[in-house]
């Protein structure tokens, strides 16, 4: 199976205009680069590889020199969750990051325990799901309009549940919820709802249900709903807590069969659940 995801996505032109990647050139050997920072880990004594999601590029990986030396102009501006714009030098193979703007700062994510557990769980999602140098300008407007979306009080799971819809979508994993994904029966109004095929990729009907994941009719019609509503109307969208935690989970399961690794930041949310009073 782990090939048929692989072959699914072969050939596939970035999503650039014109299939090309968009980025502004200065002198020499420099680009300028609109980016955030998705993860970073230590190298020797003062680095750091920092992995990035870019407007241009997609994902990609650069190193930061020095950058854990407290005289370092990069020190602590390469923190996830802030927009930034990044001076990028080629190399033999990874690009060093020379120089860091700050764009936006979105604060409230990093102080609110479901708005952060969001946020590293949409981390997680493109981490998992993007490929290198693949250039996604809209996935990029979607994670930044999160990052802003995802103020207290809000409802951050359904937030999530509607980043991951789109980013499915884009990514052409979206699921098939208007008929059976085995038989191709019409599921109507959703009496004949069977579950959930996470591996095929749809919901089943009854007949075919042996072997799905079970799915509620309130859950079916909210991945409908989160399928044709933008994400930044979806906190509009009416579903009592259950059902969203049921879609979120539901939407693990799916996606994680097509990144072929268990997904662990969305723990953090039923961990918050089992300390609950």
């Amino acid at each position: 199976m782990a090939c048929q995801y692989r072959l699914k996505r072969a050939g596939r032109q970035p999503s650039g205009r014109g299939g090309a990647v968009q980025c502004r050139t200065m002198k020499g050997r420099e680009q300028v680069e609109s980016a955030y920072v998705l993860r970073h880990h230590e190298l020797g004594e003062a680095d750091k590889i920092v992995v990035l999601f870019t407007r241009e590029r997609g994902l990609g990986r650069a190193v930061a020199r020095a950058v854990r030396k407290a005289k370092s102009p990069l020190a602590g501006r390469l923190e996830p969750f802030n927009e930034l714009e990044l001076t990028l030098v080629s190399g033999r193979s990874l690009q060093t990051i020379s120089h860091s703007q700050t764009l936006r700062r979105f604060p409230h994510v990093v102080s609110d325990f479901d708005g952060l557990a969001a946020a590293m769980s949409a981390n997680e999602l493109l981490l998992s799901l993007l490929e290198t140098d693949d250039p996604h300008p809209d996935l990029f407007d979607a994670y930044g309009a999160l990052l802003a979306l995802l103020q207290p009080p809000c409802r951050a799971e359904l937030l999530l549940a509607s980043f991951e819809m789109q980013l499915l979508t884009a990514l052409g994993y979206r699921p098939e919820l208007e008929s059976c994904i085995r038989c191709g029966c019409a599921l109507d109004e959703g009496e004949a709802l069977g579950g959930l095929a996470v591996e095929e990729g749809g919901v089943a009907c009854l007949d075919c249900r042996d072997g799905t994941r079970p799915l509620s009719l309130g859950a079916w019609r909210l991945l409908q709903a989160l399928q044709e509503t933008p994400l930044a109307a979806s906190p509009a969208l009416r579903a009592t807590d259950d059902l969203v935690i049921q879609v979120r989970h539901a939407l693990k399961a799916y996606t994680a069969v097509r990144a072929e690794r268990d997904l662990r930041a969305q723990r953090m949310f039923d961990w918050r659940g089992q300390q609950a009073p």
